[in-house]
């Protein structure tokens, strides 16, 4: 017998009629720019590996609507700024990487 079926043989069973639990949402980080924006260049270029590895995404206002909808709602008044999107909601980091405003996100 494998390790692998002996852990699952060695699961408690569960509850007739329960849906597994799904995992956790993980949270996702995003930079909001702007093309114009020297202070985003050089963030962007600090952070390029979390960028390349897709730990960090890009929102530019100039290319992306969605990202000027953000902005908007968030009240976001400067760029380069930093997302948090976690359990439906995102929200504008302050400078301390803690969530300062948060709006619902719609699907």
């Amino acid at each position: 017998m494998s390790e692998e079926s002996e852990a699952k043989d060695m699961q408690p069973p569960s509850e007739e009629g329960e849906e597994p639990s799904p995992p956790p949402e993980k949270a996702e980080f995003y930079i909001l720019t702007s093309e114009n924006c020297p202070h985003c260049q050089s963030a962007k270029e600090r952070l390029k590996k979390y960028i390349e590895d897709g730990m960090l995404r890009e929102l530019c206002i100039e290319k992306d609507e969605k990202a000027i909808e953000i902005a908007k709602k968030l009240n976001v008044t400067a760029v380069p700024s930093f997302l948090k999107k976690e359990g439906g909601k995102i929200c504008l980091l302050n400078e301390d990487m803690k969530p300062e405003r948060c709006i619902e996100e719609e699907p």
